[in-house]
């Protein structure tokens, strides 16, 4: 995040940092530390102006949209583009 950080404070665009969704079983074979580490990193974006986050990591719970834990299918990627096409597009305007 050190890399990204030094650009974003570059100011001279603006940047979405986006969670896709994630197989809900994904989460369980996490750590609780590694999701706290993760969403610690994930956050710290959010200090910088020019810079929007959104979480879409818990968004999904249906099996069949994933092809495996951390990859919507092509069934999931239909549901979900125009979700984020809508949320891109309304911090757009």
């Amino acid at each position: 995040t050190v890399k990204y950080t030094k650009t974003i404070k570059l100011g001279f665009t603006s940047f979405f940092i986006v969670r896709a969704p994630q197989h809900p079983l994904y989460y369980e074979k996490l750590t609780k530390g590694s999701e706290t580490f993760f969403l610690k990193k994930f956050n710290e974006f959010k200090k910088h102006e020019n810079c929007v986050v959104i979480d879409f990591g818990h968004l999904f719970k249906e099996d069949e949209l994933f092809g495996d834990l951390g990859h919507m299918n092509y069934e999931g990627a239909k549901k979900f583009t125009p979700i984020l096409a809508d949320s891109l597009a309304n911090y757009l305007k």
